[in-house]
């Protein structure tokens, strides 16, 4: 895990910001789904009428993007340096869009090592919408590189050809980042081929390593992952579908929600996260809750 940083901060939540109906779970797929789907809107966390949120969130992550924040984030430069051309393919229908943002794209840029020597299959490009160039968006960047899969921010350079005549083929801000193996489970052979008993096996031993990575973050940095749908969990399985790994992916507005700090600092001081268990050592306004249990089964339940 990286160190705590020079400003403390939580994550949004998937809980839709205010003005919004709340969404079936269907419309917290958004990040798997074929067709484009609706543009939505960002507002501050609202706790007072939304019964879903706890009075331990405090706002959407991050609660504001300091000078120091930038200079320890973004020491590259932030969103108006460009990052090339080509970056992505334009043309590819197959990207998945998100109701934040405009298309999670493959990199398809230079055919070598990109900034620190990432392989370029091992980097994928989230292209945002211009209108939402806020402190969201470069929160987004932070919560990425807490979470040690941040690459680099910038502009994604508009191909010129096309630009005349597509519209919304210009150039956006984006961010490249590391590509999490595997999954969605609900698209694997193993899922799809599985019988009731085997499925709730399997998202039993999923939820146990999701438990742990949402509750250490929580921990380290005060931000709380809110948004693990089926969509936003990526699982590697063996042939027998033994589940050897799980991995949270989207660390983007609205998952990402700032928390009270009770006892985080006590926990983070005797270094009881990742390998303890996660309940002994839970913060108490989770604990008391059982927030993870209750949020859990509103995403995952009927799966």
């Amino acid at each position: 895990m990286l160190a705590i940083t020079p400003t403390s901060y939580a994550a949004p939540s998937i809980f839709p910001p205010q003005n919004h109906a709340t969404p079936s779970s269907s419309d917290h797929e958004f990040s798997i789904a074929r067709d484009s789907p609706r543009i939505l809107t960002r507002a501050p966390l609202d706790i007072e009428t939304r019964p879903y949120y706890r009075k331990w969130m405090i706002d959407f992550y991050p609660l504001e993007v300091t000078a120091e924040d930038k200079k320890f984030y973004f020491q590259n430069g932030t969103f108006d340096n460009y990052l090339g051309r080509n970056l992505v393919d334009d043309w590819d229908n197959s990207a998945n869009r998100g109701g934040y943002n405009a298309g999670v794209y493959m990199f398809t840029g230079p055919k070598r090592t990109y900034l620190g020597g990432h392989p370029p299959n091992q980097l994928v490009v989230k292209v945002l919408r211009q209108d939402q160039l806020d402190k969201w968006a470069y929160g987004e960047v932070m919560a990425l590189e807490l979470a040690g899969l941040y690459v680099a921010s910038g502009k994604k350079s508009k191909n010129q050809i096309f630009a005349v005549f597509m519209k919304n083929r210009k150039s956006r801000p984006a961010i490249i980042m590391k590509k999490v193996q595997g999954m969605s489970l609900l698209k694997t052979t193993v899922w799809r081929r599985a019988d009731p008993a085997m499925k709730i096996s399997l998202k039993n031993a999923v939820k146990e390593i999701i438990k742990v990575q949402v509750v250490d973050f929580a921990v380290q940095h005060g931000i709380l992952h809110n948004d693990f749908h089926t969509g936003n969990v990526f699982v590697d399985l063996s042939q027998d579908g033994t589940v050897r790994g799980a991995k949270l992916i989207d660390y983007g507005y609205p998952g990402m929600i700032s928390i009270q700090s009770t006892n985080r600092k006590v926990l983070v001081s005797h270094k009881l996260l990742a390998s303890a268990w996660p309940y002994v050592f839970l913060p108490s306004f989770m604990m008391k809750e059982k927030y993870f249990e209750w949020r859990w089964a509103k995403l995952w339940d009927g799966t």
